[in-house]
């Protein structure tokens, strides 16, 4: 039977602007510090092709919530499964494209 994962609690958007803007610089530093260690691990497994480096961090960080960055940057195997999965992605796309012209 697959793992259900509970979707995390909704944040309460604060009537301050100056709080809203703390919090999301919050959320902010956090995504930076998850972006560092998620950039180290594909540089490992990407040694020699240092434009993945930031393509995969990137499709990371901008696809995945917090808390399950947070879950995925603690479980090395499981970086590297999400991190194959977005190279197929990524490899399937650019074979879409070379093979379609209109979609360049």
């Amino acid at each position: 039977m697959p793992t259900v994962v509970p979707e995390p609690a909704p944040v309460a958007v604060p009537a301050d602007p100056q709080a809203q803007e703390v919090a999301e610089s919050h959320v902010d530093e956090i995504k930076q510090r998850l972006g560092e260690r998620i950039y180290e691990g594909v540089m490992d497994m990407f040694e020699d092709d240092e434009p993945c480096w930031g393509k995969f961090t990137g499709m990371h960080i901008e696809s995945i919530n917090t808390d399950e960055l947070q879950n995925i940057v603690e479980d090395e195997e499981r970086l590297k499964a999400k991190t194959l999965e977005d190279n197929r992605f990524y490899e399937e796309h650019i074979s879409r494209a070379a093979s379609d012209p209109a979609q360049q």
